[in-house]
């Protein structure tokens, strides 16, 4: 399975160790660091899912990761931040550079913050497409 980061309903920068993901529809926008910042930049990549748990579990030999990995996938799925996609769009995902895993296992996890969405949806970027400004949707 392939999961791409829904866009252009979500956009996520890169700040130094931390992803910031805003959800243009709802207004939310996640914190995501350590291991699911990772895990984020490993999927907007084009990283298959069964690769990526492949990878975590050879980094952490000891430690079980696929149960706390895929749930922290399906609540990703669950906020609607990412979405199933067929292997040749994974193959045109963009070109992240990866984060490097944390040595110690912490299981993935992200922050949800709903404190700006009326400031978010009033912003007119929310209704712009491909095409960028001044272009409406």
């Amino acid at each position: 399975m392939w999961l791409l980061p829904n866009h252009p309903r979500i956009i996520s920068e890169t700040l130094d160790d931390e992803i910031i993901a805003i959800n243009m529809r709802s207004g939310a926008y996640y914190s995501l660091r350590g291991l699911g910042a990772c895990i984020w930049s490993r999927l907007s990549a084009g990283t298959a899912t069964d690769d990526l748990v492949g990878e975590l579990e050879d980094h952490y030999r000891e430690i079980q990761v696929a149960s706390p990995v895929n749930e922290f996938l399906a609540r990703l799925a669950a906020e609607d931040l990412v979405r199933e996609v067929q292997p040749d769009v994974a193959a045109t995902a963009s070109d992240v550079p990866l984060l490097p895993l944390p040595e110690l296992f912490e299981p993935p996890d992200f922050e949800r913050f709903t404190d700006m969405e009326n400031l978010l949806l009033l912003d007119p970027v929310h209704e712009i497409d491909e095409r960028g400004w001044p272009h409406r949707a």
